[in-house]
């Protein structure tokens, strides 16, 4: 159980050392002398291969080991960061990828010769006998002959000694790079017994190091574990007068302890409470208002919560389960109001109140919790650098991939099941729309071309940008492809925004040659479903010789939104209120019948189509005079229609279950949502509904 425990944190902390390695690897091909990023590339796979090697996965180990020596030679700059390089490390980050996820996964098998073949590229850029000349470098290095004090603080992480580090070796370390003044350990952190974890590290040290070394040389001391504990390195040799600190004079007995790491400002400030605090000394002697201490107090602690912030993981099983505890809870309200609506006694003001406070306070509740799903898109944005990387190699296209709106955030479900579409755009503008740079100059452009991802918030909604500045999309080109193929006829009128979307018909390419990358006829129709199920669109734009953008609009959220009930006929439905413009009854003089655009109410100076509900979904209506009824107008991506109901119910948050998971899709519905009444009610995709009625 214990290995199997060993081996799941492997593969966690693996998983995310590789995300950020791969991703720091094309940072450092545009910036290669950037020795920091080297430094923290070394350090990332040398905790790939130590855990590795702790937990008994010798075989990654032993491969990680090659690429590590590749990187430490870069480390000692006896070699130069190249495109070559860079190559061979994100293929060995590849073989490293596969055979973490082979240790979950059977059907994954990394090929011995592939290993063979990428040690063998590794060995072939390694400089020979790098010892002997790493020991040379040692000796050419100057160092200040002139003697230093360093004051060093290890303040290490509970779970440091599940690294299989020894603290102890290295203060050993530390002591070879000259002489320890002093030594002090602080033990505040342990607790009583009976709480005591024997495999945590409750100790911090505070040491007094006087050496000829530069401080870089004592902070490769702590190379392998800076990263994940708090270690800090102060010169102090002004204040040492041969081995003595000759600043103690002047300074008080507890901050003497706390400087020397014995005790925490904390413990020295619970003892002195024992004693009369100094704002009680200073308000009697009528130095100061009492008004003035609370304030200063209160500051502080604010201060204090402040710095004590902290993370924790949590595991997404948990997560997912409080999600559906909220809805739950959420369902449960809507009960709770409806029988206090439907009761014929009437309810007193204080009930009343306490179910409007209880309403303000699930709502807080409800916005916390969400906003734990919600993260920033910048890392999925970032994974796809090595996409853009290896096609413009590919293809021989040198293209400028640039990241906006990293920081915007969505929901994480949102977020993991559009990584796919943006793949497939990301590839079909680099395949279909950028030129090559020979290409591109006889066009009068600059050789390299712009691909851009772009995330913002929009009227309730996340918008994601896809835009390139390449060749843009053939008008003609596209229609004759689809009058080919029997998507449209020759007689068909179709605007510039329909014939564009003719490249997401379900098997339709241009390309006239099946590549590994495309042509196949098989994607953009993937990227419409995915995208429209999850309650998006796709619009695109595009000019032919300019560029090409590919617009998604997305919800913030899949859990929980806020909607309009209204009912048609016996059925109700939720209408989502960011779609929502307005709420009319026409006047009869108002609804007009045009020529080609059928029934249209006519609003101010506006003629908008009059969508009936009770037509497009099959209904027995109540009310088929929209005189008598009533309209609600919608608006999605700048379009906008009259949906004619029987009556508007009022507003409610809804819980939005799959229809997909539990019964079947059903076109023009985004979902279900459990009404207080314990009833079911459809939530409307406004986007498909104006689509439909359309049509």
């Amino acid at each position: 159980m214990v290995e199997e425990n060993l081996q799941q944190i492997f593969i966690e902390e693996a998983t995310d050392l590789l995300k950020d390695l791969e991703n720091s690897l094309i940072e450092l091909e545009d910036r290669p002398t950037d020795f920091e990023l080297v430094n923290q590339i070394f350090r990332a796979m040398h905790t790939i291969k130590g855990s590795a090697a702790l937990t008994g996965m010798t075989e990654i180990s032993d491969f990680v080991h090659h690429a590590e020596d590749l990187l430490d030679q870069i480390r000692h700059e006896t070699i130069d960061v190249n495109p070559d390089i860079i190559d061979i490390l994100l293929k060995s980050t590849d073989v490293i990828k596969a055979m973490v996820n082979s240790l979950y996964d059977s059907s994954i098998i990394v090929p011995k010769r592939r290993k063979e073949e990428l040690i063998e590229s590794i060995n072939f850029f390694k400089v020979e006998d790098n010892s002997k000349d790493l020991e040379t470098q040692k000796k050419e290095v100057p160092t200040d002959e002139k003697e230093k004090v360093f004051k060093v603080k290890l303040d290490l992480n509970e779970s440091f000694f599940s690294t299989g580090t020894d603290p102890i070796l290295l203060i050993e370390d530390l002591a070879e790079l000259g002489r320890i003044l002093d030594i002090n350990i602080n033990l505040t952190r342990i607790p009583e017994l009976f709480e005591l974890k024997a495999e945590n590290c409750y100790l911090k040290w505070q040491l007094i190091l006087r050496t000829k070394e530069t401080e870089e040389k004592i902070h490769e001391v702590f190379l392998f574990v800076e990263s994940d504990n708090h270690i800090s390195i102060e010169e102090v040799t002004e204040d040492f007068e041969g081995d003595f600190d000759k600043t103690l004079a002047d300074k008080l007995t507890g901050e003497i302890l706390v400087e020397r790491g014995i005790l925490d400002a904390k413990d020295i400030r619970e003892s002195l409470e024992t004693q009369n605090k100094l704002g009680d000394i200073l308000e009697n002697q009528g130095k100061v208002a009492k008004e003035q201490i609370e304030k200063v107090v209160e500051e502080q602690s604010q201060s204090r919560k402040i710095q004590e912030k902290s993370k924790i993981k949590v595991d997404a099983d948990k997560l997912e389960n409080l999600i559906n505890s909220m809805a739950d809870l959420v369902i449960s309200q809507a009960r709770l109001r409806e029988l206090t609506i439907n009761t014929h006694e009437k309810v007193s003001m204080e009930l009343s109140n306490a179910l409007d406070e209880m309403d303000t306070k699930i709502r807080s509740l409800q916005e916390d919790i969400m906003s734990t799903r919600m993260i920033p898109v910048g890392n999925t944005f970032i994974r796809y650098k090595r996409l853009v990387r290896d096609l413009s190699q590919e293809q021989n296209k040198d293209v400028n991939f640039i990241l906006k709106g990293k920081e915007t955030e969505l929901d994480k479900t949102v977020i993991e099941k559009i990584a796919d579409p943006l793949k497939h755009m990301i590839r079909n503008a680099i395949d279909h729309g950028i030129e090559t740079p020979e290409v591109r100059v006889k066009a009068g452009k600059n050789p390299e071309a712009r691909l851009e991802l772009n995330a913002y918030h929009k009227e309730g909604k996340v918008i994601i940008e896809v835009s390139d500045d390449g060749s843009g999309l053939d008008q003609e080109k596209i229609l004759n492809k689809a009058i080919e193929n029997g998507i449209v006829q020759p007689e068909d009128e179709l605007s510039e925004s329909a014939i564009y979307n003719l490249i997401m018909a379900p098997g339709f390419s241009t390309k006239e040659v099946v590549t590994e990358t495309s042509g196949r006829g098989v994607g953009m129709d993937v990227v419409k479903n995915n995208i429209e199920n999850l309650r998006g669109s796709i619009n695109i734009m595009s000019k032919k010789g300019k560029g090409t953008t590919f617009r998604l609009k997305l919800p913030l959220t899949l859990a929980i939104i806020d909607g309009m009930k209204v009912k048609v006929g016996k059925e109700y439905f939720i209408i989502p209120l960011n779609s929502i413009m307005e709420f009319i009854r026409p006047k009869p003089e108002d609804f007009k019948t045009v020529e080609s655009k059928g029934e249209v109410i006519q609003i101010r100076e506006n003629y908008l189509s009059l969508a009936r509900l009770y037509k497009i979904l099959d209904l027995e209506p109540n009310v088929i005079d929209p005189s008598k009824g009533l309209v609600v107008v919608v608006q999605e991506d700048n379009k906008q229609i009259c949906i004619l109901v029987d009556e508007i119910i009022g507003q409610q948050q809804a819980v939005i279950k799959s229809l997909e998971d539990n019964y079947t899709y059903v076109e023009g519905m985004a979902g279900a949502a459990i009404l207080g009444d314990g009833n079911v009610a459809m939530i409307l995709d406004i986007a498909t509904i104006i689509r439909m009625s359309i049509k």
